[in-house]
């Protein structure tokens, strides 16, 4: 999937047609078990595209993070408007909702979101499916439509169970605080930090993976959204 990814990134495209190339990046990063990977590319989005977004907040879930992904949920009706969304989209963006609030102790808030989004798809010929929330979520979600439309069909698990966000060791935080000073090369860190640039290079390669990035940049505003550096 990823390849045909790549190669149809070739071609040129439309601001549309990039946005919903993201979307299908997020989409397999997320499958894969990598929501880190997933928000970097969604985030960078420069139009404005409701699937994409609701895929950000899903992310967001996935990392533990449901303040963020109602956050995330709120600026998309605020910039549409929720009569802007297609029905599709207006589903999955009050699962979503809905496994945000659950996730935050708001039982009955999310079953009336998960109500409200069963009957959205009900009047629009819809499968009021789950399929990009980790199933630690998606379990009280299906209860939910359960209980009250037993004749509902569940989809399948789509997204692995979620992890927390990394755990940097503090030899890594002290690498990633100087990514976030400057520009200095391996080189110049390892002499201020008394090491060897080979043991810097081992620690970045290691604080990249646990971020889900692939650079400096992406590794300090990632540790800056985490607040890591705080």
């Amino acid at each position: 999937m990823e390849a045909l990814i790549k190669e149809a990134a070739k071609a040129p495209l439309t601001s549309a047609g990039s946005a919903e190339l993201d979307w299908l990046r997020g989409v397999v990063h997320l499958a894969a078990g990598n929501p880190a990977k997933a928000e970097a590319v969604l985030s960078r989005s420069r139009r404005p595209y409701p699937l994409g977004t609701i895929t950000l907040a899903a992310a967001a879930i996935a990392r533990n993070a449901p303040e963020r992904a109602l956050a995330v949920l709120s600026g998309l009706y605020a910039s549409l408007g929720p009569d802007a969304l297609d029905p599709w989209d207006e589903l999955r963006a009050g699962v979503v909702r809905a496994a945000a609030l659950s996730a935050l102790g708001h039982a009955e808030e999310a079953k009336d979101a998960v109500a409200a989004a069963v009957v959205t798809a009900g009047s629009h010929g819809l499968e009021p499916d789950i399929p990009l929330l980790p199933a630690e979520y998606r379990e009280p979600l299906n209860a939910m439509v359960l209980e009250r439309y037993p004749q509902t069909r569940i989809a399948p698990d789509l997204v692995p169970p979620s992890a927390a966000d990394p755990a940097l060791t503090p030899r890594e935080l002290v690498v990633l605080r100087e990514f976030a000073q400057g520009d200095g090369t391996t080189a110049e860190i390892a002499e201020r930090l008394n090491v060897s640039a080979n043991t810097v290079k081992s620690q970045t390669k290691s604080l990249f993976r646990k971020l889900g990035v692939s650079s400096r940049a992406e590794a300090v505003a990632e540790a800056r959204r985490l607040r890591l550096l705080d």
